[in-house]
């Protein structure tokens, strides 16, 4: 589906499935998408049991996960590159002290959405850049 858009609209863009731990540094980009793994606790509406199954833990190895998946976007990114970090947490944990806990990033923007009655599910983005 992503292919599709981005077809659709005219952008050029290498696409990959795989761990993005493991994706090869011999090519560098302007633009690196991380959609890290997360709790998903801004979808919890959908799954509300989901809530007692969270654990300190279990966020805590979320985080060192979406730690080293910045550390793999910015080896692969230009001179004044991006990265895109977006998470589906509502988790400040997940998010903004992740992002902080990295000073070598600088934040560019960011944004957080909250779920609400309307059926939007919450989460995190920010772009981010290489200090």
């Amino acid at each position: 589906l992503l292919k599709e858009n981005l077809t659709k609209y005219g952008v050029e863009a290498a696409v990959s499935v795989g761990c993005g731990l493991e994706y090869p540094s011999s090519q560098l980009f302007d633009l690196v998408v991380v959609d890290a793994p997360c709790s998903n606790s801004g979808c919890l509406y959908k799954c509300p049991e989901a809530r007692w199954r969270l654990t300190d833990a279990e966020i805590a190895a979320h985080v060192e996960l979406q730690k080293m998946f910045l550390w793999k976007a910015v080896s692969l990114l230009v001179p004044g590159g991006t990265i895109w970090y977006s998470t589906c947490s509502i988790l400040p944990e997940e998010n903004e002290q992740v992002v902080a806990s990295m000073p070598q990033l600088k934040v560019i923007t960011q944004l957080q959405v909250l779920p609400n009655v309307d059926g939007l599910e919450g989460g995190y983005g920010a772009a981010l850049s290489f200090k």
